[in-house]
């Protein structure tokens, strides 16, 4: 699924897997890296209810959860559409979605915009994580 993506589209930029420190602390490793200013919609983000509601229950954040078998892809603007529907093509791919955009080249952030439409800057997972049980 990820090669077919490789080889129909000249636009990926990073691919990265967010195991360690989930979506939250993988995009924030990238803004940093790059010295990017990134931002995601939290609405966008797919997260099913039952994790939400086991998150809730436990208080954590489900941003901040190892995140096995998926893919966090940088893509130029006008590539986004096709390699959305390049990994839709796959049953793994199905869920694919954009989550947010690249929104500046100077501070090293990740913003996350709320569903009351305010932005919070997210950090590193801090802490002890959880471990891997695979």
């Amino acid at each position: 699924m990820l090669l077919d993506v490789l080889r129909n589209t000249a636009g990926v930029k990073i691919m990265r897997d967010p195991t360690r420190g989930g979506l939250a602390t993988t995009l924030v490793e990238i803004a940093e890296d790059f010295n990017l200013t990134m931002k995601i919609n939290e609405l966008d983000v797919p997260v099913r209810p039952e994790v939400h509601g086991v998150c809730d229950l436990l208080g954590f954040d489900p941003l901040y959860l190892a995140n096995e078998g998926k893919a966090i892809i940088v893509v130029d603007n006008k590539e986004k559409e096709k390699v959305i529907d390049i990994l839709k093509r796959f049953p793994e791919g199905q869920n694919a979605v954009v989550i947010g955009s690249i929104i500046g080249k100077q501070k090293g952030q990740l913003l996350l915009e709320t569903p009351l439409g305010s932005k919070r800057v997210m950090n590193r997972l801090s802490g002890p994580m959880f471990p891997r049980i695979c």
